[in-house]
């Protein structure tokens, strides 16, 4: 976790071309070719788990940065979980493999997300649960 990372202001998004992701969020992609560095906005609304259930991005690394609202980071490391809260500013590395989740606050949470490398999101090794890994 890296604290107080500085981001450009963010410009109106509500024109954007959203798309649904994982159900109840929406996420803008702004890089998406697969094999290269990828890179996308998630918007989570007020009090929303990411996922009922941890999970992993076994083909990819991400590097996620809080742009807005708040919210908990959890992750398994060494057998032990770990959770962390988040705030506008906070940066998460994530290697590839790792169990994860993320859950917003009342408020909401943007993050920024850079994928390395970029797998589209529909691709079944996106996104895997633990009782598939």
């Amino acid at each position: 976790l890296e604290r107080g990372v500085k981001m450009p202001a963010l410009e109106t998004l509500d024109d954007a071309p959203w798309i649904p992701y994982e159900g109840f969020m929406r996420a803008l992609v702004l890089r998406g070719n697969p094999g290269e560095v990828g890179e996308l906005l998630v918007d989570f609304p007020p009090d929303a788990a990411e996922d009922n259930e941890l999970h992993v991005h076994p083909a990819s690394d991400r590097v996620v940065t809080v742009l807005r609202g708040s919210g908990t980071f959890v992750a398994v490391r060494n057998d032990e979980r770990l959770e962390l809260s988040l705030v506008a500013g906070d940066r998460v590395w994530m290697p590839r493999g790792i169990l994860h989740s993320f859950f917003s606050g009342s408020e909401g949470l943007l993050v920024h997300s850079i994928h390395l490398p970029w797998i589209d999101l529909d691709d079944p090794q996106a996104l895997v649960y633990p009782t598939s890994v």
